[in-house]
């Protein structure tokens, strides 16, 4: 029975990281190892945004917005009218056609997700450094 080892696997809701523990039963009572996260956890994560800034997205804004997307590995895509566009495409971006006012589903998804999505909400946010 001592030095027996028993992994155990679950999902934490929080963050809906999975995390791994291990159990040991040894002569001084049970020990456990810290949670770890799993190298390679994906997490898809999806946000509404709205466009504030008064020209929408137009090519500027669409610019900083691939810049900002590039430095992910997660991949970010944009939703609007049942079209869907990579994120990291400026002409997709354009294509979508974003007005003032237009509500944006943003889909991400990967190990970096939540620093991309409060990188993108951050851009939008602050209209694209714009004043109005």
């Amino acid at each position: 029975m001592y030095g027996r080892s028993a992994p155990i696997c679950f999902h934490h809701r929080g963050a809906g990281l999975p995390f791994s523990v291990t159990r040991t039963d040894g002569p001084d009572g049970p020990s456990r190892s810290l949670p770890r996260i799993h190298s390679g956890a994906s997490v898809k994560l999806e946000r509404e945004i709205e466009v504030i800034n008064r020209l929408g997205l137009h090519a500027r804004a669409c610019a900083s917005l691939v810049k900002a997307a590039v430095q992910f590995s997660s991949t970010i895509a944009l939703k609007h009218d049942g079209q869907s566009c990579d994120a990291k495409s400026i002409m997709g971006l354009m294509m979508l056609a974003a007005t003032q006012g237009t509500r944006l589903t943003l889909v991400v998804e990967g190990e970096d997700s939540q620093q991309a999505v409060n990188r993108i909400v951050e851009l939008f946010s602050d209209r694209f450094g714009e004043e109005e």
